[in-house]
């Protein structure tokens, strides 16, 4: 299945499988936070809580909002996925 990247104000939202095929840890990471690293216009972590909105897109009030953990979930499992890809 082709899966296609998500462009928002020209910032990028990655797919699933370029955060688990990703081949170091540097370029998982800048899939998920380039743009807040400046390394690329990624914006996956940003995006997320923007999206969602409310208390969640505001870094001082997120973490009161219970979709955080939802959202902090999902990086979680990606994390897991590329760890298992590359052993």
């Amino acid at each position: 299945m082709l899966q296609v990247r998500q462009t928002v104000g020209g910032m990028f939202w990655p797919t699933n499988s370029e955060f688990v095929n990703a081949s170091t840890w540097e370029a998982f990471n800048d899939s998920m936070q380039g743009c807040e690293l400046g390394t690329s216009n990624n914006y996956t972590q940003g995006l997320a809580h923007s999206y969602i909105g409310g208390t969640l897109g505001n870094a001082d009030t997120s973490f009161r909002e219970p979709f955080v953990f939802l959202l902090h979930s999902n990086v979680d499992r990606l994390f897991v996925l590329w760890q298992l890809q590359n052993r």
